[in-house]
């Protein structure tokens, strides 16, 4: 293919992707992948003499962005309007030109606009070094890190090319001229410097997540420790113990006494500095971990975000120490981050790793993680290995989350997709590129080379740890789906104290802009039966039926006539209303899933302006399976369908919709909508089918080229 034949194919491919997608909410993956498209055509149209005279504008925007920053000149801007160069030298007593000048530069990088001759307003580029916490670690790099970079040619001129290996010798020792030390100790030295890297520091810390990078919880399990002769856990250079205390937070009541103690080391000066209360039940233990490990035989040793900062020759003394202190079933859990190996849109990444070369540390490849463990007898089990399969996009999106079981729902979501494409559409899992139509749904667009395209629809749901998905495969019409998943008692202590504060009534009110008014008032006073109240074997009668209907209120007794026996004897009984108001929420939750899954079949979400002029009728809502033990369990309960849709004032007859309850609290909606009406009959649903991670989705993947 010619040059100017593939800018053309590229070009045509970022706009059907652009096409594909909901451009006002593009989620980090998304962005991610259309701007490596975007640039991938940049450097084909780009001419190579002016690239290498752009590189120069880095360093000249950095300036200006750094003495702009200084001068405080953004604060003076004004949020809404704009401000002349003249207007704003008067503000900040400088020289008008110098202005001018930095602002110009700042402008051409799309930092400021400039809506007239040396005139500017805000953008949304410039508002995140006023209204972000990201300011902070960005304000460090500024100004310790950046001038240090800027010097890196020197330094590697008057230095042989093993001074690189030392901290001590390392390119901020040096800029610093304090060869002999490491970063910490020269920054230590002067407190606002050392103000400076901890403030930044702990915006960086937030950025890295703790919790959902290994299955933790099932480690536990596997741990026969009843005497508690083992230590369970030794965060080695561990800080302050967040990552400890988040751990513990997440096992919740597993953390016992026999599982063995919970030990955090650092220098003493940083332990020192925390009380005993802050750290709970973890215990405080001073140690240079250049020197050998003192607790034997851990289930558990961690190293997060240690490693990167020291060059092979000194990670490999930790690494020793540490694999020297290990039994044969310890585990050694390192949190850092890992860089591709070819280079992506997200260049974030590689500026930190010559941050840390300046320091004398290293980030490194999944590969060189590899050799660095093999070399001290350690061998590297990815953790990650589900994560592994995504795209570098997505993998950034699944580890946005800060909580481990949004984080592991992302994931799952992620995986199906490309599962069903995958295994339904001939494509490998390399090429089950994910996309979004033009309504912001999920969607596959095969590749051009594609020679037997298979037609599919999905959409995917998730909620309090249950991911769903639906798919329609080789239909010749087009078919829309969507599936919702919902659990009765996720919220449940805040939906009782609502309900407690203003009653049962009120709390539907809440939702009244997402739902009909024939379905608000069902919610409200549709009637309670015997089946949703799991009372077998009496019959309430109708004067029973309206009291229940108007319950409202729990902790209350509800007093109603009932008939027992063959011989319908009537007697009165009570009637715990607790019972009551869960059977109104689980039907509520109910008709939220189902209305979420038509909305989401059409593409629309729940602030679409038709939401009033839908109604789903003749709701029954599915029980749980009985003699369920185990809350965990996923078992099928009931499946309902044939309801009654209305879409304004007239039955929707090309949607089919099932609901089906599942394990103790939650139910899973699915909708389908099929244009074609000789195909409408194929569309009915099955059995929701469980999937096992190992062996129907990983399997699947690292065995499809």
């Amino acid at each position: 293919m010619s040059s100017s034949s593939k800018i053309i194919a590229d070009l045509e491919a970022l706009l059907a992707a652009a096409k594909s997608t909901n451009l006002d909410e593009l989620d980090d993956s998304t962005r991610l992948s259309l701007l490596g498209k975007i640039e991938e055509i940049h450097h084909q149209l780009d001419d190579p003499i002016l690239a290498m005279y752009r590189h120069l504008t880095n360093f000249t925007g950095t300036a200006a962005l750094r003495a702009v920053l200084k001068l405080e000149a953004l604060n003076h801007i004004p949020r809404d309007g704009s401000i002349t160069a003249k207007e704003l030298a008067s503000i900040l007593k400088v020289e008008e030109e110098i202005l001018i000048r930095m602002m110009r530069q700042l402008a051409a990088y799309g930092i400021f606009d400039s809506v007239g001759e040396n005139e500017y307003t805000h953008t949304k580029f410039s508002l995140v070094y006023i209204e972000r916490s990201e300011i902070d670690f960005f304000t460090f790099l500024m100004e310790e890190m950046a001038p240090v970079a800027a010097r890196i040619p020197d330094y590697l001129a008057t230095h042989d090319g093993s001074a690189i290996y030392s901290a001590k010798t390392s390119p901020f020792a040096w800029a610093n001229d304090q060869e002999g030390k490491n970063f910490y100790e020269i920054v230590s030295e002067q407190p606002h410097r050392l103000a400076r890297f901890d403030k930044g520091m702990v915006t960086k810390e937030a950025a890295h997540r703790i919790l959902g990078l290994y299955p933790l919880a099932s480690l536990v399990e596997k741990i026969d420790n009843a005497a508690g002769e083992r230590a369970f856990i030794v965060d080695i250079g561990g800080g302050r113990g967040q990552s400890l205390i988040s751990i513990m937070d997440e096992l919740g009541d597993k953390v016992t006494p026999a599982l063995g103690k919970w030990i955090l080391q650092d220098r003493k000066p940083v332990l020192d500095s925390i009380s005993n209360a802050e750290l709970k039940v973890i215990e405080k233990m001073p140690h240079d971990f250049f020197q050998p490990q003192p607790i034997k035989g851990a289930h558990i040793y961690y190293l997060r975000r240690i490693l990167h900062n020291w060059q092979n020759i000194q990670a490999k003394i930790i690494l020793q120490n540490t694999a020297n202190a290990m039994a044969k079933d310890s585990t050694l859990l390192i949190g850092e981050m890992v860089i591709p190996v070819k280079a992506g849109a997200n260049k974030y990444l590689y500026m930190l790793d010559i941050i840390m070369f300046c320091i004398g540390g290293k980030e490194r490849t999944a590969t060189e993680f590899s050799d660095l463990l093999d070399s001290v007898g350690l061998t590297l089990v990815k953790a990650s290995r589900p994560l592994a399969l995504l795209p570098e996009s997505e993998q950034v999106s699944v580890l946005k989350y800060y909580h481990v079981r949004d984080a592991k729902m992302s994931l799952v979501s992620h995986l199906l997709k490309h599962l069903i494409i995958t295994k339904y559409c001939n494509v490998p899992w390399s090429q089950s590129t994910i996309s979004r139509g033009t309504n912001g749904k999920p969607c596959f667009i095969p590749p051009s080379t594609s020679p037997n395209h298979v037609p599919i629809d999905f959409n995917v749901s998730h909620q309090a740890g249950i991911v769903s998905l639906i798919a329609a495969i080789g239909f010749q019409g087009h078919v829309d789906v969507g599936t919702d998943v919902v659990c009765a008692n996720e919220r449940l202590s805040r939906d009782y104290e609502s309900i407690e504060k203003d009653g049962f009534f009120d709390w539907v009110d809440m939702h009244g802009d997402v739902f009909a008014e024939s379905e608000l008032n069902l919610m409200k006073l549709g009637p309670v039966s015997e089946r949703d109240l799991g009372l077998d074997g009496i019959h309430i009668a109708g004067y029973g039926r309206d009291t229940l209907s108007r319950c409202q209120r729990r902790n209350t007794k509800v007093h109603v006539k009932v008939s027992k026996g063959p011989d319908g004897e009537e007697e009165k009984v009570e009637i715990d209303s607790n019972l009551v108001i869960d059977a109104k929420l689980r039907r509520f939750y109910a008709m939220w899933c189902l209305r979420e899954a038509y909305v989401k079949m059409t593409g629309e979400a729940l602030l679409a302006p038709w939401l009033k002029e839908l109604e789903i009728l003749d709701i029954q809502v599915p029980i749980a399976k009985k003699n369920i033990e185990d809350s965990a369990s996923l078992e099928e309960g009931a499946t309902f369908q044939d309801f009654n849709i209305i879409f304004k004032g007239r039955p929707v007859i090309d949607v089919e919709m099932e609901l089906s309850a599942l394990g103790m609290a939650y139910m899973v909606g699915g909708a389908v909508r099929a244009s074609n009406a000789a195909e409408r009959p194929q569309t009915a649903m099955g059995k929701w089918r469980q999937l096992d991670l190992d062996t129907d989705i990983l399997t699947v993947a690292e065995s499809s080229s």
